[in-house]
């Protein structure tokens, strides 16, 4: 090998260190804080010194880095113990969904196309506006005036969806009003949604915005796809949609739809109960969820280019799924792999590294 191409190697690799890096400090930023947020209610679940170095040695034998320790100490200190299998947030989301999903894994982010590749009524898609184009859900061209009166045709609001958003981030609640002020030069693309009216007990759980149920499929090739994680974020009162952290996070038991005992703060604080109206977790069982499930792995199976897909689902009032977003880049685990995980167990991600 010449010296040029010795030069051309080393400069790629360290590229690629750089980055890796910078992957891993991004996703591993909440870890402290996470870790500092178990040992501030429970002291006692600082980690010991044997469980320190049960830490490191898996985070270096399995995953080849000490960048995985940060989330397995944030695991070890939850449970009260160290456990095999679970998967580092950083190394979830610097290796395994890149990995699995690929070149497509940011079309799950592109709103205006979720229809496309779905197909199915369960979206609460009304009308979508591409490169300055009005177009319907089934491809029809539309002017401007065409476009609002359809979609304010049922109802009083809707909400519109900016492409290349999530957890709440770029969505915004219009009323005719508002639609007819806004200036559609500066919003880029975006889908207009008809409102979703809850099932009854995610009203009482999530009251005043829509609670968001997360199923966590992923498709092994040639085989049908499995639901390996689920969760729900529930909304505090005084907001109309969830945004980020500001909502109550609850794992769930996957294999029988019952919530965790306790809810997360944004900080990992525990609560037993909801902070504004007082609703107990303890015993919930989401409705239909068996059904559920099944709904989100038959979608999976019908979109196989995608190993790994996070659905965020509700239950409507007519005990209809709906879809709110489908998520193909990086679906959050944190929580639910501290609480009810591991998850990923058997499946082989630790070796996507090689």
């Amino acid at each position: 090998m010449g010296l040029l191409s010795i030069a051309k190697t080393l400069f790629r690799k360290n590229q690629k260190e750089k980055r890796d890096a910078a992957t891993d400090f991004y996703f591993n930023q909440k870890a402290g804080e996470a870790y500092s947020g178990v040992i501030a209610q429970n002291p006692k679940k600082k980690l010991s010194q044997s469980q320190e170095k049960q830490v490191k040695e898996y985070a270096l034998d399995v995953f080849g880095a000490e960048s995985c320790i940060p989330w397995l100490r944030v695991y070890t200190a939850f449970r009260g113990e160290f456990l095999e299998g679970w998967m580092p947030v950083n190394f979830w989301g610097r290796v395994v969904c890149p990995s699995l999903n690929g070149d497509l894994q940011l079309l799950g982010r592109i709103k205006t196309l979720t229809r496309k590749f779905l197909r199915s009524d369960a979206l609460p898609d009304l009308i979508y506006y591409v490169n300055g184009t009005w177009i319907s859900v089934e491809g029809e061209s539309l002017d401007k005036k065409s476009a609002e009166d359809f979609a304010f045709a049922n109802s009083a609001v809707v909400f519109l969806k900016k492409d290349h958003t999530g957890q709440g981030h770029g969505l915004i609640k219009l009323n005719r009003e508002e639609f007819q002020k806004l200036d559609f030069s500066k919003t880029g693309d975006f889908v207009l949604q008809a409102p979703i009216t809850q099932h009854a007990f995610f009203e009482t759980l999530s009251p005043g915005s829509v609670a968001s149920l997360r199923i966590t499929t992923y498709k092994v090739p040639g085989k049908m796809a499995n639901t390996h994680q689920s969760s729900i974020r529930v909304g505090r009162l005084g907001t109309s949609f969830i945004v980020g952290d500001d909502c109550v996070r609850l794992p769930i038991w996957e294999n029988e739809g019952r919530l965790y005992d306790f809810g997360f703060s944004g900080t990992w604080e525990l609560m037993d109960r909801h902070p504004d109206t007082g609703v107990r977790f303890f015993g919930l069982k989401i409705p239909n969820f068996d059904s559920i499930k099944q709904f989100c792995q038959t979608l999976h199976d019908q979109n196989p280019h995608f190993p790994l897909i996070a659905w965020d689902v509700i239950l409507n009032q007519d005990n209809q799924i709906q879809i709110m977003e489908w998520n193909t880049v990086t679906p959050t685990i944190g929580i639910s792999e501290a609480a009810t995980g591991p998850h990923f167990k058997g499946l082989g991600f630790e070796n996507l590294r090689k």
